[in-house]
């Protein structure tokens, strides 16, 4: 730490180049050590800044700096429940899709289950900005397999082809 500098890891956290992910302080509670790969268990706090560049020793991070964050809402019902989830994801191109996809599987499996059987309808509402323009992308999905595990792999493959295609496309700027 120098300043606002911040250098976290000593390491690659995944050679992504420029990067915009949210740093907190930490708490760690402990250290597993293993000879393949050790890691650490911890919780963090509000954010004070965000990452700017992965590189090859470490990871660049600026205190103050704010990281785009996406605001997300799942409404989710199943015949037995309904939940409501809002939060917060990180908007970097490279890590949106994928943790948005594990906070969507997250928020499902823990109320829906995972391997009963059942059919999924997925409606969904993307509301993307392109050129100071406000756009609304909306598609509905009805999913019936059996193993149900089908469903959900089928439902996120769908909705992260959506994604993706947003972020990832080399033609123009598009936020969500």
């Amino acid at each position: 730490v120098k300043g606002n500098d911040v250098y976290i890891f000593g390491h690659p956290m995944g050679l992504a180049g420029n990067i915009a992910l949210p740093i907190s302080k930490a708490y760690i509670y402990t250290v597993v050590p293993t000879a393949s790969l050790s890691f650490k268990m911890g919780a963090g706090s509000t954010p004070i800044g965000s990452t700017v560049f992965d590189g090859k020793s470490a990871v660049y991070c600026k205190i103050g700096k704010k990281a785009n964050m996406v605001p997300v809402k799942i409404n989710l019902t199943t015949w037995k429940n309904s939940a409501k989830y809002n939060f917060r994801v990180a908007g970097d191109k490279d890590y949106f899709t994928g943790l948005l996809i594990s906070a969507l599987m997250s928020s499902f499996t823990s109320r829906a289950g995972y391997m009963d059987n059942k059919t999924i309808t997925m409606n969904f509402k993307i509301n993307v900005k392109h050129k100071g323009k406000k756009y609304t992308i909306h598609n509905k999905f009805l999913y019936a397999y059996i193993p149900s595990y089908y469903d959900l792999y089928a439902m996120v493959d769908d909705l992260s082809t959506y994604l993706s295609v947003i972020q990832r496309n080399s033609f123009t700027d598009i936020s969500i």
